[in-house]
C-alpha cells in the first residue's frame, strides 16, 4: 500500500466524486433490483440473503469513512482560507488564527 497520504486523499476524493454522482444512485438501484429478480428465479437460500446484508453493511461503513474523510479535507481547506483572510485584513485580531486547534486539543 502506498504510504503517501496525498495519494490516498486524492484517491478518496476521486472515489467520493464518483460515488456522489447522480447516476451512482441509479446503478445501485439497478443492482438491487437485479438481485431481487434473480433471487426470485434462482430461489436464493438464506445464505445469499445474509451475504447481501453483509455486503451492504461493508459498503455502508466504507461510505461513512469516505464521506468523513472528504468533509474533513474540505473543512481544513476552508479553515486555512479563512485564516489567510484574517491574517491579511487590517484591524483584525490575529490571535484568533488557528483557535480551532485549541478546542480540538491539538497544539
Amino acid at each position: 500500500m502506498n504510504k503517501n497520504p496525498k495519494v490516498v486523499i486524492k484517491y478518496l476524493n476521486h472515489l467520493y466524486k464518483t460515488i456522489s454522482h447522480p447516476y451512482s444512485f441509479l446503478y445501485a438501484l439497478l443492482i438491487l433490483l437485479f438481485w431481487f429478480i434473480a433471487g426470485s428465479f434462482m430461489h436464493y437460500d438464506e445464505h445469499w440473503h445474509d451475504a447481501f446484508i453483509l455486503f451492504e453493511a461493508i459498503i455502508t461503513l466504507l461510505m461513512v469513512f469516505i464521506i468523513e474523510s472528504t468533509q474533513q479535507a474540505d473543512n481544513r481547506a476552508i479553515q486555512e482560507k479563512l485564516d489567510e483572510i484574517i491574517e491579511k485584513l487590517p484591524q483584525t485580531d490575529n490571535r484568533k488564527i488557528g483557535i480551532e486547534k485549541k478546542y480540538k486539543g491539538e497544539r
